[in-house]
């Protein structure tokens, strides 16, 4: 089923009608991007291109004519497919959200609507508060109930914004990027563990290595390509996807017990699925243990970039959390170092000598380049 209705046949769309059915709109489909991506200026200039009565581009919904559409996996009569990032804009103005600059005025009259939000705007300037509720919206909408049609149109409408490859992946209507999207909303290790936030899907991006992670049982590459055909080859809910999910969040059991909210040790995520691996291998080690060793292992590093006499491995192990941190020779040179250091630790309780005992054991840790 697929069938396009072209603008204004089923009637105009102001933006006033958009606003108060507002409610019955799916703004977050499968193949959407996360809200909040425009700049405070483009809203503003969106504000201003409506006041000033010029035209801007079109947006597109799905349109759910049959409820029992396996699309509309929120139960909404309609669903953004392009144009999400515009009527947020317009929607967060309404309702008075943030505020004009100087840069905004009504041309005509050369009236400057500096410091002006949408009640305000009301009360001094009322035609123009009501031009904005009645300028009419470009809507094109689709009925159709094939996923593939609307994961394509979805990327060739942001062909011209260079989606990160997490946004690409997103778009694949997939059992698991639906698990994810929940987990990563509801898990205390993405909402108060992580120090880096989520703007164009870097949760959703960290989660899928860690769960490609736990299918693989090893660290391998976790480019794009391999992440790709692993979000399809789990497309469908079964024993084996809902293992795989049930195996993640049980790892991440683990992870909220090792570190505190905000940790420094999590402000990046290329080191992240090392410690998945790493934590698995000693989930059943205490994790106060665990926790103490990564931050003693922590500050040995910091300690080791200000000595003149640099170790070598931790040198290595720097660069790697820098460059290629998701190619196997990278991940697992990294675990193999993270392991060396907890032999010492778990024979010492400390990390104290440390490097004096394993730079005279660097030859038996082999050459740099086989990893």
């Amino acid at each position: 089923m697929y069938k396009i209705y072209p603008i204004n046949e089923l009637g105009k769309q102001t933006v006033s009608k958009i606003y108060d059915n507002r409610n019955r709109i799916d703004f977050m489909p499968y193949y959407q991007r996360f809200g909040g991506i425009w700049s405070p200026e483009k809203k503003k200039l969106l504000i201003d291109t409506i006041i000033n009565e010029f035209d801007i581009p079109k947006f597109y919904f799905n349109y759910f004519v049959e409820q029992d559409n396996p699309l509309n996996i929120n139960d909404k009569i309609y669903a953004v497919i392009d144009g999400k990032q515009r009527l947020q804009a317009i929607f967060d103005f309404l309702d008075n959200k943030y505020k004009l600059d100087k840069s905004c005025k009504i041309i005509n009259d050369n009236i400057s609507l500096n410091n002006y939000d949408f009640e305000r705007l009301n009360l001094d300037y009322p035609t123009t508060a009501k031009k904005i509720l009645n300028y009419v919206l470009d809507v094109v909408f689709i009925v159709t109930d094939e996923d593939s049609r609307l994961e394509e149109m979805f990327l060739r409408l942001n062909g011209g914004i260079a989606l990160t490859n997490a946004e690409k992946r997103n778009a694949i209507n997939s059992f698991l990027n639906r698990e994810i999207r929940q987990i990563i909303i509801q898990n205390p290790f993405f909402t108060h563990k992580v120090r880096f936030k989520n703007p164009r899907y870097q949760h959703n991006d960290l989660l899928t290595k860690l769960l490609f992670v736990e299918y693989k049982g090893l660290l391998i590459n976790l480019g794009n390509k391999e992440l790709e055909n692993f979000i399809r080859e789990f497309s469908k809910e079964n024993q084996d996807s809902i293992g795989l999910i049930q195996r993640t969040k049980h790892m991440l059991v683990k992870f909220n017990e090792v570190f505190e909210e905000k940790d420094m040790l999590l402000k990046g995520k290329g080191v992240i699925p090392v410690y998945y691996q790493f934590l698995k291998e000693y989930f059943g080690r205490d994790s106060n243990l665990l926790k103490y060793f990564l931050s003693e292992f922590e500050d040995l590093r910091n300690e080791n970039r200000k000595s003149e006499d640099q170790n070598v491995m931790l040198q290595e192990f720097d660069f790697f959390n820098q460059q290629g941190v998701h190619r196997e020779k990278s991940l697992n040179f990294r675990l193999r170092v993270l392991n060396l250091f907890f032999s010492y630790f778990e024979e010492n309780q400390t990390l104290n000598g440390a490097l004096d005992r394993i730079e005279d054991e660097d030859d038996s840790f082999g050459n740099f380049d086989d990893y």
